[in-house]
């Protein structure tokens, strides 16, 4: 800061930090493009310019742009919904101001400020030979801490698609919190029968590069409008993993499953089932649970 005639120097902290760039929904993300020297321009698409209507390759030409690339920010969706914001104050505002506010609260969550499902701790207490190790979700990071060598490790690249503990769930099955519409392009298919009920069966397809499986199958009760089934596809068509989710009971004013099993298909007569037996919810928990303080505790 330069006043009259001296100048003035203010500290400052950054404690937390986030971005939206055109192929960069965040820091990481935003990241690896500049170390790997991606560029993001593109011919504008009609949906954002029509050029047959408004190109000029001459500059001077009137009404007109000589520009036909630019970089773009796809697939935004600002949940107004489900953070209580009024239909018409949200229909007022223009996009960008709704884009400001959700980088401002990943921010906050990068600070360390928020929970929720941006972050989690579990620890196993048996059997004997995994007693003690722990894991820490904080957004799109996990660590896992491991007694024997008493420090935490970052579970990052390609680890986060190998098995988690020896199950057939990965790293990354447990920490992609993302919202399905926001990743996938959304199909009905038909109705269709799954574990002996009527379902919506959806087609889901990614329409973002940084997706665990490519396509998923998703059947859909149609009463209870909750998923029961899902097949998870690569790229290529393999089937990769098949889920069922059942068992659901009610806690509080929610609606659980207590059982969800995973078969992965890429290896031979195994599945892993995860039974819950005891939920509560709005419990208040200590914000030192969720640091790497805590995790690495001795």
């Amino acid at each position: 800061m330069t006043g009259k005639g001296q100048n003035v120097t203010t500290p400052i902290a950054v404690i937390g930090m986030a971005c939206r760039y055109p192929g960069a929904r965040d820091l990481k993300q935003f990241w690896e493009n500049i170390l790997a020297k991606r560029q993001e321009f593109r011919r504008i698409p009609d949906v954002r310019l029509p050029l047959s209507e408004y190109h000029d390759p001459n500059p001077n030409a009137l009404d007109k742009t000589y520009c036909d690339r630019a970089a773009f920010i796809d697939g935004f969706q600002f949940d107004w919904v489900g953070k209580r914001i009024p239909k018409s104050t949200f229909e007022a505002s223009d996009i960008v101001h709704w884009l400001a506010l959700e980088v401002a609260l990943q921010a906050i969550v990068n600070a360390g400020y928020a929970k929720g499902k941006d972050f989690s701790y579990f620890e196993f207490t048996a059997p004997a030979m995994d007693k003690g190790k722990r894991f820490l979700k904080l957004s799109d990071e996990m660590w896992m801490y491991l007694p024997e060598i008493e420090k935490s490790t970052k579970i990052a690249g390609h680890m986060l698609r190998q098995s988690m503990m020896g199950s057939d769930f990965s790293y990354d099955d447990f920490i992609e919190n993302r919202k399905l519409q926001d990743i996938y392009d959304i199909k009905l298919l038909g109705i269709d029968t799954a574990l002996n009920k009527s379902c919506f069966k959806l087609e889901l397809t990614a329409k973002v590069p940084d997706v665990n499986y490519y396509t998923r199958t998703v059947w859909v009760d149609t009463i209870a409008y909750l998923p029961i089934r899902a097949e998870y596809y690569a790229k290529s068509g393999k089937l990769m993993k098949e889920i069922t989710i059942g068992d659901f009971q009610k806690f509080g004013s929610r609606n659980f499953p207590t059982k969800i099993k995973m078969v992965n298909k890429l290896r031979q007569n195994t599945y892993t089932e995860l039974t819950l037996k005891n939920i509560k919810i709005d419990v208040e928990i200590p914000a030192k649970i969720f640091t790497k303080t805590y995790l690495e505790r001795k």
